[in-house]
């Protein structure tokens, strides 16, 4: 049904998803979206998370662009992800540090 960005499992941590479906839970009355987070880099293992609607955040991946960020670990990012303003020389020298040191 499309591709979605899930807060899981803490806030700031977005993991790709596929949605599977949408309900109302009975015993809460909310809308509901189920959906499948699948492991990388084989895709075919996983597992499904329901969340609240607005708790699900919608993507503009498409599915082979999501499954092909998923095999590659991360690797093969979707054209709209390069080039991007928040990408710097200084976010570099941060990722190659450890913790301790930022």
């Amino acid at each position: 049904k499309g591709v979605a960005y899930v807060e899981y499992p803490s806030p700031g941590c977005r993991l790709i998803g596929f949605i599977t479906g949408n309900f109302v839970d009975p015993q809460t009355g909310k809308g509901t979206t189920s959906i499948f987070i699948p492991t990388s880099p084989n895709p075919m293992t996983g597992f499904v998370v329901l969340m609240d609607d607005e708790k699900v955040f919608a993507s503009d991946m498409t599915l082979e662009e999501a499954g092909k960020m998923i095999l590659s670990a991360g690797l093969v990012a979707p054209e709209s992800f390069t080039g991007g303003s928040n990408h710097s020389e200084d976010n570099d020298n941060k990722l190659r540090k450890s913790p301790s040191e930022l």
